[in-house]
């Protein structure tokens, strides 16, 4: 388990044998992969704006969880496509409810 754990994740995290992208490359990816929500972004950003600057929890907790994913995986230099799929239900959830109406 610490083979498995610590060297070969934690080194394949730290220096990458493949997949080597820039630190902006995830934000093409979210482009492509969401798909025409993103299309939506200029009208979703000042929405999920006011309502962080309101306090509300929720899209805290959505939009924080968004970051974390978005950060994690741009911070090391190994990129591949799948690995910022866990973003992407979070990204759904918040956007939703400002859909509906």
């Amino acid at each position: 388990a610490h083979e498995l754990l610590f060297k070969q994740t934690g080194t394949r995290y730290a220096h990458a044998w493949h997949h080597v992208k820039p630190a902006w490359y995830y934000l093409q990816v979210i482009a492509t992969l969401w798909l025409p929500g993103c299309l939506l972004l200029p009208w979703l950003l000042p929405a999920w704006w006011r309502r962080l600057r309101r306090g509300d929890p929720r899209y805290l907790l959505l939009l924080a969880w968004s970051m974390l994913v978005l950060v994690f995986f741009s911070a090391s230099p190994g990129k591949r496509e799948v690995y910022i799929f866990p973003m992407l239900p979070a990204l759904c959830i918040a956007a939703a409810p400002l859909l509906a109406g």
